[in-house]
């Protein structure tokens, strides 16, 4: 396994167990600031969404490693996971929260490019180096 696929891995247990330590909190503050019916709004449109993106990757209208692809899945799962959240869906918020996490990935993934800076010439500001001192 890649050193930045177990960053990502242990990145998504802290959240799970962090998340899972307050969870009474997280809970009370959504009950107090988003109405049920929101919840649920917002619970099939993240479904509609990730069926969206998933479809239009099946289509070939979008690429499965498109920061475009990735930024819909993530909000789709994001309403998703604050839905089985509320309704108490334990396993489904696990899910998403390991979805969400890598798609936050795949469009870091995506819009990085570490092998242009390969490219770059060095840059030579005129400052004293160890071996022209």
């Amino acid at each position: 396994m890649e050193l930045s696929t177990s960053i990502v891995w242990a990145g998504v247990m802290i959240t799970i167990i962090g998340a899972y330590s307050r969870r009474q909190s997280i809970r009370n503050y959504i009950e107090s600031n988003i109405p049920k019916s929101w919840i649920n709004i917002l619970g099939y449109t993240g479904g509609f969404m990730q069926l969206g993106a998933v479809t239009a990757v099946s289509m070939g209208w979008l690429n499965n490693t498109s920061p475009l692809y990735h930024g819909i899945s993530l909000v789709g799962s994001g309403g998703l996971l604050l839905n089985a959240f509320y309704f108490g869906a334990n396993p489904a918020v696990v899910i998403n929260t390991i979805w969400m996490s890598m798609n936050i990935f795949g469009i870091v993934g995506s819009i990085s490019n570490l092998e242009v800076l390969e490219d770059l010439p060095s840059l030579d500001l005129g400052l004293p180096t160890p071996s022209t001192a």
